[in-house]
């Protein structure tokens, strides 16, 4: 039985060498020496693993400083929201002095309960030494410092309000 061999070109416009790449010798489809496909081929997926490695650190460290961002905020809105309990129950204490519902002519130290838990308030009183026009001491007015203190993480925070009050 004779082989017959397969003609090169098919007789079409345009050859494809794909046919007929193993005429060529030491040669591939592509033009490039047998045997350096391979060695190319993982150099190329090394560098794709390098590249994806880069990629997810770079992800990474955006993950993390997203995250450390919004436990800043956090914190902020913490301290925000504790700062504005201490002023609102150093306001109350005013109001109460106003009303004349709280004792000033003594200090004190008061721990609060309810919905200001943690914060204590202190008062203290001193009296004005104030004197009219005609060199007389005007008696009953008293300047009362009032500090909210409360404990936010390890720290100890303080709020302070002075004010003047006349008492007969």
């Amino acid at each position: 039985m004779k082989l017959l061999r397969r003609p090169i070109c098919t007789g079409a416009a345009v050859c494809d060498r794909r046919q007929h790449s193993s005429r060529f010798k030491g040669s591939t489809a592509t033009g490039r020496f047998r045997g350096s496909t391979a060695t190319g081929r993982r150099y190329n997926s090394a560098f794709v693993l390098l590249e994806v490695m880069l990629g997810v650190a770079i992800f990474a460290m955006g993950v993390l400083a997203l995250g450390k961002c919004v436990n800043n905020c956090v914190i902020a809105e913490v301290a925000k929201n504790e700062d504005r309990k201490a002023r609102l129950a150093l306001s109350n204490r005013l109001a109460e002095i106003e009303g004349g519902a709280v004792d000033i002519t003594k200090a004190k130290e008061e721990p609060l309960k309810g919905m200001f838990q943690g914060i204590t308030i202190k008062q203290q009183v001193k009296p004005v030494p104030l004197k009219n026009e005609r060199k007389q001491v005007i008696s009953g007015i008293y300047e009362i410092d009032l500090e909210a203190v409360w404990k936010s993480g390890n720290e100890t925070q303080s709020k302070e309000l002075s004010v003047y009050v006349q008492r007969s």
